[in-house]
């Protein structure tokens, strides 16, 4: 099935490794929270991809679709902070105290 969907598309088989590994090294990052949003970008740009590509190529529902790009932009939404989330607050210690007057 997909050998032949991919086939209609035009761009080889490799295209179809490509797509594919980069879905599968985009949900391993998924469970990383550092690299969550990166991942959940690069898997909506994925489906804005396979979105285009039913629509205009290969025809047919694109409802999968549309329900895998509006997950990963929860997720991606959801995550977005993540790395701002590690503020560092001063620790005791040499350096942290005020001089006074």
């Amino acid at each position: 099935m997909h050998i032949a969907m991919f086939e209609k598309i035009g761009l080889g088989q490799g295209f179809r490794y490509f797509t594919g590994g980069l879905e599968v090294i985009s949900a391993l990052l998924l469970l990383v929270p550092e690299t969550a949003a990166i991942a959940a970008a690069l898997l909506a740009a994925t489906m804005v991809g396979a979105i285009v590509t039913h629509l205009f190529i290969i025809g047919g529902s694109a409802v999968v679709p549309i329900a895998l790009l509006l997950i990963t932009l929860a997720v991606a939404w959801y995550r977005r902070h993540v790395e701002g989330r590690k503020t560092s607050t001063p620790k005791s210690g040499v350096g942290s105290h005020q001089h006074r007057q």
